[in-house]
């Protein structure tokens, strides 16, 4: 495969995330530097748990149709529940403004 330019990698990888979430919000965006964030938002991830929710992500990102080379730019990876959202009980992320509509997004991976 031929080097791609970052915005064809990114849709590679949105097109992996929308195929699972097709009505979720993902974001796949510009991160620190050269690296893509992702970051998926569903009510999918309040019945998978933390973990399971992480096998998930991990699992779709591998899947995505891009090069090891090309994954390795992606620094953030993260489901989001919702009802944690609406808890509060994600720090940082409790504070998102979510888009009625998502477009784009970004990778985002928590390990704690």
């Amino acid at each position: 495969m031929a080097k791609r330019r970052r915005g064809e990698v990114k849709l590679a990888i949105e097109a992996a995330f929308r195929a699972e979430f097709p009505h979720d919000t993902v974001d796949v965006s510009d991160g620190y530097g050269n690296n893509i964030h992702v970051l998926v938002v569903s009510r999918r991830f309040d019945k998978l748990g933390r973990e399971r929710g992480q096998e998930l992500m991990d699992r779709l990102l591998a899947g995505a149709n891009a090069t090891e080379e090309e994954l390795k730019l992606v620094s953030m990876l993260r489901g989001y529940p919702i009802a944690d959202i609406k808890a509060g009980g994600w720090g940082w992320a409790a504070r998102l403004v979510l888009p009625a509509q998502a477009g784009r997004g970004n990778r985002f991976r928590a390990d704690g």
